[in-house]
């Protein structure tokens, strides 16, 4: 196991006692357990920008022209050339070194700077596992990386992407936060074999799963809504699931939905609950259907159809009501109602697009004033009820 000893300018190896557990970066300090070991200075050394010769690059390796050049660089070092900063993570043999990202430098660049690392942390061996810049702490070995303008620890307590930790708002142990209610991604879950992303939440506070959420609480798991209305913050609606049965076939469960004023004004109630155990959905209140208005000799049933009000009176023509194939869904149920009052001198026959039948006829007929038919499909059928 590599145990990372951290060097800073003015950290002493008197500080650290033996056997001390891997420590962090807080602040200016280094600590190791109960122990802190102060650092006077962790100001960036200063730049060197006097070379002798230039770089080329190609894809991640860099080749100094002037080994006295190559020599300046540390793993952690910053290099600045063509407008371009890397940070080395290699050395490589003399007169290359290995940067964190591909490059694009055409031919000789002249270097503009190189900066070496405030502190590098090594293994006991003084193999560099990582190193601080001025930009944050690196771990080459775990592939951390903290940048000091997007994570601090305070307290037990992380922030990312802030360093209000004082309780106002209310932080736990993990905040993240963004500047601005833009609807920015703050937390994003993917994958990298399928370039995809799975998961995320936004700074107004929208959640997006790409699958499927599982909620598993020890008690009647569910999802809760609250309201804003300035006064307080309250449940308004809730929806939830509990597990009533187990028996040799399996789980069986109920689900209940549930908003403000239901029942009782101020109070949650049911609107609307299915018990698992006898199959049966329930609902408070009542129900709004849609109304389809026919007004034209003839009409063919769409999808969102649930009530036909067939108003056309067109003297001695027939109102022709033609149900498709496609429509006839297991469980459908439509309603068709001379609400024109016509239907003794304009009759509305009710005809199948294909060969099924309805109630074993091929069309059924509404021919007194204000009748009305109700049918349900099956898989072959239609039948009235």
């Amino acid at each position: 196991m590599l145990v990372p000893l951290f060097i800073l300018p003015g950290a002493f190896a008197d500080d650290f006692p033996p056997g001390a557990p891997p420590g962090y970066v807080s602040g200016d300090d280094v600590v190791f357990g109960s122990v802190t070991a102060v650092s006077t200075d962790t100001s960036a050394p200063a730049k060197v920008t006097s070379f002798t010769s230039t770089v080329t690059g190609a894809a991640r390796t860099i080749t100094f022209a002037s080994a006295v050049d190559w020599a300046l660089a540390k793993v952690g070092s910053t290099l600045i050339a063509d407008g371009d900063t890397r940070i080395i993570v290699a050395i490589g043999a003399s007169p290359t070194v290995t940067v964190d990202a591909n490059i694009t430098w055409a031919g000789a660049t002249a270097i503009t700077s190189l900066q070496e690392p405030i502190a590098q942390m090594k293994t006991a061996d003084g193999t560099v596992v990582g190193y601080i810049t001025a930009s944050g702490l690196n771990s080459m070995e775990d592939g951390l990386y903290v940048d000091t303008d997007a994570l601090v620890v305070k307290d037990g307590k992380v922030g990312i992407g802030t360093t209000d930790l004082d309780g106002t708002p209310a932080t736990g142990q993990l905040t993240v936060k963004g500047t601005t209610a833009d609807g920015s991604t703050n937390i994003l879950v993917g994958r990298d074999s399928a370039e995809a992303n799975v998961f995320s939440v936004d700074t107004d506070g929208n959640i997006v799963a790409g699958e499927t959420v599982t909620l598993n609480p020890t008690t009647l798991p569910g999802v809760e809504f609250t309201d804003d209305d300035g006064a307080d913050d309250d449940v308004s609606a809730k929806i939830y699931h509990n597990l009533t049965t187990v028996t040799t076939a399996g789980e069986i469960g109920d689900m209940f939905w549930q908003v403000m004023g239901a029942e009782t004004a101020g109070t949650l109630g049911t609107f609307m609950s299915y018990d698992g155990s006898n199959k049966t959905l329930s609902s408070v209140g009542g129900q709004i259907k849609s109304v389809t208005a026919v007004a034209a000799a003839t009409y063919d049933l769409l999808v969102s159809d649930y009530i036909l009000s067939v108003t056309y009176t067109g003297t001695a023509a027939v109102t022709s009501l033609t149900l498709p194939t496609a429509q006839m869904v297991s469980g459908r149920i439509i309603h068709i109602t001379d609400t024109g009052g016509g239907a003794s001198g304009n009759n509305i026959t009710i005809d199948t697009a294909g060969a099924e039948k309805i109630s074993g006829a091929d069309t059924q007929v509404i021919s007194t004033d204000y009748g009305s038919l109700s049918l349900f499909a099956t898989a072959t059928g239609w039948f009235i009820f």
